[in-house]
């Protein structure tokens, strides 16, 4: 069974978006993020994000001395109160991010299986001159 460590390494995220809850969408690109996993630390990951509402898709990136592992995002989507939510590892892992201010989303990944929960954040491609 793999510890929370790797999977948090593997759900690190931040978005910054703050979007109605109606007809949400996350801009397609590279977003980055960080995940701080129930042991401790705080880990820099990305995003590559890419369709638009129902065709939305998204694969996690986590940096590892090697290469970087990607993370395919499972049931992508938002709920009725305008958050955030995708699975990873096979539904094992369930994430609920809510929108931030200015921009962004940020909340907690949990399981059933591990105890604790982890925390992401994602923030949106940055605009051409930022």
């Amino acid at each position: 069974m793999r510890g929370w460590g790797s999977i948090a390494a593997g759900v690190a995220c931040a978005l910054a978006l703050a979007v109605p809850a109606r007809g949400q969408t996350l801009v397609p690109g590279t977003w980055t993020g960080t995940i701080s996993p129930p042991s401790g630390g705080t880990f820099e990951i990305w995003y590559e994000v890419a369709g638009a509402a129902d065709s939305l898709s998204a694969t996690m990136f986590i940096p590892r001395p090697d290469g970087a592992t990607a993370i395919p995002l499972e049931n992508l989507g938002f709920d009725p109160e305008g958050s955030l939510t995708f699975g990873y590892r096979e539904g094992e892992i369930f994430c609920r991010l809510s929108p931030v201010q200015p921009a962004g989303y940020a909340g907690e990944c949990t399981s059933d299986t591990r105890p604790g929960s982890a925390r992401l954040t994602m923030a949106p491609p940055r605009e051409r001159g930022e």
